[in-house]
């Protein structure tokens, strides 16, 4: 008796998880939708607003967000010297080497 209570209340919190993983689907729909019949294109969940390649500029190195927009204006508009100089190549093979081992374990 005990072993059967045991899997049910298993079962239940199974089903409870999954019935919390659709509801968040269900609004992160909602949402998209919500803003696709506004015209309006939704950003990527943690991120900024979409910017069109056409607007991307060499906004510098002081933030994250202004790093990744010169790093993609550099491939864009193929300035190779300057992309060098925002990538730390050593460091970046250090990261996918840690990462791989992680992997690996």
């Amino acid at each position: 008796m005990n072993e059967r209570l045991g899997k049910e209340h298993t079962d239940l919190l199974r089903l409870r998880g999954q019935v919390a993983a659709m509801r968040n689907r269900n609004e992160e729909l909602a949402k998209l939708r919500a803003a696709e019949s506004s015209g309006q294109r939704p950003a990527a969940s943690g991120g900024g607003p979409f910017i069109p390649a056409a607007r991307v500029v060499d906004a510098g190195l002081a933030t994250p967000e202004a790093a990744v927009q010169a790093l993609a204006w550099e491939i864009i508009n193929g300035h190779q010297e300057r992309f060098n100089q925002g990538v730390d190549f050593d460091k970046f093979k250090e990261v996918m080497h840690e990462a791989r081992s992680f992997q690996d374990s």
